[in-house]
């Protein structure tokens, strides 16, 4: 059977993420299909029986588009290959009359309410996105096509949004590593604190705001309290100074510690010993950082959002606040600043890996595209 991936443009965050978990279990399948993928010239391409690599630049929107719209299917007959099944593991379907598909998507965007304002420079990116993006993905997605997504709730999104069949999106958790406390190290923090995480970019919808809002509440009644609380941010020194004028102003700037890129490790050694991971952002597709922390055992206050319950599911140490009701937050906040952190039974998903179904969801759609070819020839 003759497999087509694309996957060019999952060449950062997430996607990439994806791209190497397929590789990951492609690598241990033993299936003696042939596989091409398009990938971009700087994506892992590691050496495998049945796997040939083809260098595509889809590093522009036109690029993208006509990749979509012809590039693939004349890249694939100039090297002689006629696909039994494609797989995209960007999004967007290819144009490919014939050959079924299985589209792996990961944009929740689209499925938020928010509206971004495309006049303002940091809102515009995610405006097209949310609005211009999700025109591009219908209009490439084919008729009967397979999507993969990774929660239900993206999974709903989908059926409203894109007019899709239920029945025709599969709803496969990606892989998580299991993360054992007694392997990760404490971390350093100041004593005499109570010390937050929240690890996130500075993007309007991880709502940071909701934390410095929380933490001026605590200050007009707490003051005492406020002094000793210590939100660990991810966020570099100076690179919002809007956000950090403002907190000095409210009287919390202290309380905010700007770590800029945390390694791996070390982000794990905090959230362990920290008394909370602080999480309101109101756009996510899974979240990853609220299953690292609970998989310690660590309290998790996340925004009331349908992502943060699917993902920590009914893990005792999670608490869930309305985005942006200020107040509240606050209160959970102030509900986690006790003398020593307190633990929770860890959360643990265990099962198999998702990802056996995903190949072999592939290998169902490539025997229909195989059936169906061989009754095409048969009626000629």
């Amino acid at each position: 059977m003759n497999i087509v991936v694309s996957t060019a443009a999952a060449r950062t965050s997430g996607a990439l993420t994806i791209y190497n978990q397929f590789l990951t279990h492609l690598s241990e399948r033993r299936d003696g299909n042939r596989y091409l993928l398009f990938v971009d010239r700087e994506m892992p391409q590691p050496a495998m029986d049945g796997v040939e690599y083809a260098d595509v630049d889809l590093r522009s929107w036109s690029r993208r588009i006509l990749f979509d719209a012809s590039g693939c299917r004349e890249l694939c007959e100039a090297r002689g290959v006629r696909p039994d099944v494609l797989v995209s593991l960007q999004n967007t379907g290819v144009r490919y009359p014939g050959v079924p598909q299985v589209i792996y998507y990961h944009n929740s965007l689209p499925f938020y309410p928010r509206r971004w304002n495309p006049l303002r420079r940091e809102e515009r990116p995610l405006f097209l996105y949310a609005w211009m993006y999700p025109l591009f993905v219908r209009a490439s997605l084919p008729a009967g096509a397979d999507v993969v997504v990774q929660i239900p709730f993206i999974r709903r999104g989908f059926v409203r949004r894109y007019r899709w069949p239920a029945e025709r999106i599969h709803v496969l958790f990606p892989d998580v590593e299991e993360v054992e406390p007694s392997t990760v190290a404490d971390y350093p923090f100041e004593s005499g604190c109570a010390h937050f995480v929240y690890p996130a970019q500075d993007f309007a919808y991880k709502e940071h705001r909701t934390l410095l809002e929380a933490l001026k509440a605590i200050r007009r009644t707490q003051p005492e309290l406020v002094a000793r609380i210590r939100i660990h941010l991810t966020v570099a020194e100076g690179q919002n100074r809007r956000f950090e004028a403002a907190a000095a102003a409210g009287g919390v700037g202290a309380c905010f510690v700007r770590h800029g890129y945390v390694a791996h490790g070390e982000l794990l050694s905090m959230c362990k010993s920290a008394h909370g991971l602080l999480f309101p952002s109101t756009v996510e597709t899974l979240g990853l950082p609220l299953l690292e922390a609970a998989s310690l055992g660590t309290a998790v206050v996340a925004a009331d959002l349908d992502y943060a319950h699917e993902v920590l599911g009914d893990y005792p140490g999670a608490a869930y606040v309305r985005p942006r009701a200020y107040a509240e937050w606050a209160a959970a906040i102030g509900r986690l600043c006790g003398s020593a952190p307190r633990r929770f039974a860890p959360l643990r998903r265990g099962g198999p890996s998702s990802w056996e179904r995903f190949f072999d969801l592939v290998e169902a759609c490539g025997h229909s595209g195989e059936a169906r070819q061989e009754n095409t020839q048969t009626q000629k």
